[in-house]
């Protein structure tokens, strides 16, 4: 069975897209089942509580290029085909594409993702 994959921390994935909030298991989908498609965002939120404050400030600690990297070094047979790139973050969306370059059939942005967008649901419909 071929699955798209949706690689974020806190967005909802497109309808049909299997949704991974972790690196972990992102990569654990792509060496296990036949991805097609990936779409990548970049920063993950860590949000740590201060209590003193009474606030909550996110943390970016880590990020999904790991799993591009991953993605990047699969065997080009079962490498997913289209990767869509998602993140906000510009400087995360030019390493990734850098990682990425010539390693996939098709590298798409998605500026400003929302769900609801229309050209956001058109470039998820066309993969």
């Amino acid at each position: 069975m071929e699955i798209k994959l949706f690689v974020d921390d806190m967005r909802a994935g497109p309808k049909g897209w299997v949704i991974s909030r972790e690196i972990t298991s992102a990569i654990r989908l792509l060496a296990t089942q036949n991805v097609v498609a990936v779409s990548l965002d970049h920063d993950i939120a860590i949000q740590k509580w201060i209590p003193n404050k009474r606030i909550k400030i996110d943390l970016m600690l880590e990020n999904y290029t790991a799993v591009a990297w991953f993605i990047a070094t699969m065997p080009k047979d079962i490498r997913p085909k289209t990767v869509l790139i998602h993140t906000g973050s510009i400087s995360g969306r030019e390493y990734m594409d850098w990682i990425l370059k010539d390693k996939v059939d098709k590298l798409v942005h998605v500026y400003n993702y929302d769900n609801d967008k229309e050209e956001v649901k058109e470039a998820y419909e066309q993969v």
